[in-house]
Formats: structure tokens, sequence, C-alpha cells
């Protein structure tokens, strides 16, 4: 039963409380199914939301997860990312040499593509969209092709992306957004708006590649916020990045986060944390930079809310994002809700380009319109997970017992660091002659870190594929040792 409750600790927080020590004590041990709803409510004496919500705080703090029609269950309880020397000073971004030949051998014909996370064709909804883009062109062809579209994108795909916005809590209009070339493009304006070469930006590391690329593009310093595999990046981080600001006494140009899912990690900041954080970035005046790329990967029962939805869209930050990760990348359609920089970033995007390609985003706007989307993303997360479990699986069967796998909570990738302080730039050499592409991870870092670490991405390997691609990768690693 439940007893003893701090000053203004909830009946839910207690138990939560409860549930966690007995986890740390091992009571429940990582895989084991806790008890049910029901049954919990029943032994501790408290009603059923009581206990879905204790239930809901574990799984906040990375330590449960539910399972369709199976129940909770312990999750792997794996430790953060070490950050790296320099971590908490700002830093220029120095990306190896080979960034761009690494990244063009992502795509070499003949390899098992666990480089690139993008989903894989078996998950893309091509017949639906064939049928829908022969429409649009049926009803308005003329129109679609004869004509320049509106710099900030057609107003039926904007309002169409409002809407999806809306039922995930951000509340914003369809001339509060600007489409652009995919998300990247989106980031990239942000950047362009918000930081003059020199500026410093706290960035959570492991970053995605494509963002350093673009921060040493703009000629900018980072500070690196280190981020965790379950919850992503701390509210404690961004306090001392904020309190450090440039190191020479003024405050940082952005703060660039993805609170929904992490890329590479797929940590996924709590609801608590994510207030905390946005509270924090609106104290001290900096502006949030939001990749919300991977946002629709969330997970059936996690909080959809992005940081932004604690605030207003306009109120101090910017979201950026796309379909690139559930309908299709080859689209490039993305888009940047700017808030109170609109006018800066559409004359920044009308400097790039006059306008976007109308057949496209009338194709992505009737099939957000269809409720399509949602049922796509649904049933993308649901197998994105279990591929995750079946690479995990196969890592710890197939790899030597020294390999580090950082679980993911969400998105399409894995972290893991090699047994025996094995260079990732050789491992991903040789795992490319054994028919299989990987990313290194010095890629994720700006000052080439993460020598031993590798990026595994499920999204174009189906689960019949991945022990064959994990007995490629230890064959890999069996070259070194």
């Amino acid at each position: 039963m439940i007893t003893d409750m701090a000053p203004g600790e909830t009946m839910a927080d207690r138990l939560a409380a409860v549930l966690t020590a007995r986890i740390r004590a091992g009571v429940f041990r990582p895989g084991d199914r806790l008890p049910s709803v029901r049954g919990l409510a029943r032994a501790e004496g408290v009603n059923p939301q009581t206990a879905v919500r204790a239930l809901q705080c574990l799984e906040d703090a990375g330590l449960a997860e539910p399972r369709p029609r199976s129940g909770w269950f312990v999750r792997s309880v794996r430790a953060g990312v070490t950050p790296q020397p320099g971590a908490g000073t700002p830093q220029p971004v120095a990306l190896p040499e080979l960034a761009r030949q690494i990244l063009t051998q992502r795509f070499q014909p003949g390899l098992i593509a666990m480089g690139a996370a993008q989903p894989g064709p078996d998950l893309l909804p091509i017949t639906t969209l064939s049928r829908l883009h022969a429409s649009a062109l049926r009803q308005g062809g003329a129109d679609l092709l004869g004509r320049y579209s509106d710099p900030a994108g057609e107003a039926g795909l904007r309002r169409a992306v409002a809407r999806v916005l809306e039922d995930r809590g951000l509340h914003c209009g369809p001339d509060d957004i600007i489409i652009t070339n995919g998300c990247m493009e989106a980031l990239d304006l942000a950047l362009s708006v918000l930081a003059a070469p020199g500026a410093v930006v706290a960035v959570e590391t492991p970053a995605y590649y494509g963002v350093l690329l673009a921060l040493a593009g703009h000629g900018l310093r980072v500070v690196e916020l280190a981020a965790d595999s379950q919850t992503g990046v701390s509210p404690a981080a961004v306090r001392a990045a904020l309190a450090a600001g440039d190191g020479a006494g003024g405050a940082l140009a952005a703060c660039l986060l993805s609170p929904l899912v992490h890329n590479p990690l797929g940590g996924s900041v709590p609801v608590a944390a994510r207030q905390e954080i946005r509270q924090d970035l609106l104290a001290a005046g900096v502006p949030l930079i939001e990749d919300d790329c991977f946002g629709f990967l969330h997970g059936p029962l996690s909080d959809p809310r992005p940081m932004l939805a604690f605030s207003g869209a306009g109120d101090g930050g910017l979201l950026c994002g796309s379909v690139s990760k559930t309908v299709g990348p080859g689209l490039r359609i993305g888009w940047i809700v700017p808030g109170r920089w609109h006018e800066a970033v559409l004359q920044a995007s009308f400097r790039r380009h006059l306008s976007h390609p109308a057949p496209a985003q009338a194709v992505v706007a009737r099939f957000l319109d269809s409720g399509g989307h949602a049922r796509l993303a649904r049933r993308a997360t649901a197998e994105y997970r279990r591929r995750q479990e079946v690479l995990v699986a196969e890592l710890r069967r197939q790899m030597p017992q020294e390999t580090v796998i950082a679980e993911p909570r969400a998105g399409m990738s894995l972290w893991l660091t090699l047994p025996d302080g094995l260079e990732a730039m050789a491992v991903m050499a040789a795992a490319r002659h054994h028919g299989l592409s990987v990313v290194p991870g010095p890629l994720f870092s700006p000052v080439g870190g993460y020598a031993s670490s590798l990026r595994l991405s499920v999204g174009s390997v189906g689960p019949e594929d991945l022990p064959d691609a994990v007995r490629r990768l230890a064959a890999a690693v069996a070259d070194f040792r």
C-alpha cells in the first residue's frame, strides 16, 4: 500500500518512485513484465488511473515501455553517451575530410543499407501517392504545371501541415508556415537568420552530420549538449550551456534540439523536461530551433507535443519538420514555422529559389488531408520498433560481449560503441567489403569524437535481413581482433 507521501507529492508520483526503487533493486529486471494496471491498482490500493499515470512516469524516465496488447515491461537501462573532450567549450565544426565520400558510399549498390536513416520502399505509400498524383494532374494539371507556386508554399499544403501540427498540440495557421526543400533546408534557414559567423549555437551530441555541415557552412561554433538514448538532452545540460553562454560574456545565438526523436540516439525528452527546457530558454532569451524531422515517429503512447507547443509557435522559437521519414525523402517536402522571424526566413528562402514544385506539394497536401499520414506514421513507428528489437537481440547474440548498445527509445536508428577501442572508420571500410554500409561516429561530432562508435539504421532493412546484416558487421569487427 502507498504510504508516507512527501508534501506536494501525488499518489502517482509516489507509486512511480516505489516502482523505480524496485527496478533499481532488481526486483523487476530488464525485459520483465510489470504488474497489470488492475493488478497494480489492487496491490497498492490506488485507482487504475493513478496506476496508469505512475507507469507513464516510468516511461518518461526511460525505465518502462508499453507494448501493444501485452502490458508494461522494464526497459534495458543504458548509460547515456559520454561527452567528448571539449564538450561545454565553444568549438568550430571540423568534420573529417572524408565526410562527403563516406556519405556517398551509403548508397553504393549491392550493400545492405544500414548507413542511411530513411524509410525503405516497403513502408512507403507508393500506390496511394501514384493515385493522388494522377488525380491532382487530372483535376488541376494546367494550374499546377503552368505557373510558379507561392514562394511560401502552396496554400493547400500549408493548411494541411497546420492541421497535422494542431493534432500534435502546436497551434499555428497556414500563414505561419513556410514550405522548404526538406527539413534540412528549414534548419539551414533558421541558422542563417539567427546566427552570424562566429556565433555559438548549443547542439545535442552526437549530432546529425547534416546539422554539423550546416553549422560549419555558416561559420558557427558549437557547444555540445550530451544526449541520452532514452531521455534525450537533460534540462541540467541546457542550463549549464545557457550559463556559460558564448564563452566571452555573451549569450548563445540559438539552441538546436530534437526533443521528440533524437538522431542518431533515438532518445525522447520526457514531457516535464521538455516544459522545463522550454521555460529556461525563454527566460534566457535564447531562440529554440526545434528539429522535428523524426517527430512523427514518436510512438503511439508518447506525448507528441513539440517543445514549442509549451509556449506557442511564435514565441521565441522555430520548428522545422518534414514528411521525409514517413511519406518519402524523394518528395523533398519540409516546412518551417518561424514565428517572429517569418519575414526574414521568407526572404532568405526567396533568395535560394522562387518557388517549390507545385505537383509534389499538391500530392502531399491530399495525403495529409486524407488521414493516411497518421495511419502510415503509426504503422512505421511500430515496424521500426520491431526491427530495433530484432537488431538489439542479434547484436547481443553475434557481437563481442564488450560491445556497448545504446538502446533507442524511438526513431529508426541505433548507436553502438565497438569493443577494444576499435576505430569506427576502419570498421566501416571493412564492413563495406563484407557488403554492409554503416556510418562512423566521427561524422556525428563537431570535433571528430566518438571514434569507436557507429550508427546503424533499420529503415531500409527488414527484420528478416537483420541477422545477416549483423553477421556482416561481426565479421568486419573480427577482421581486427
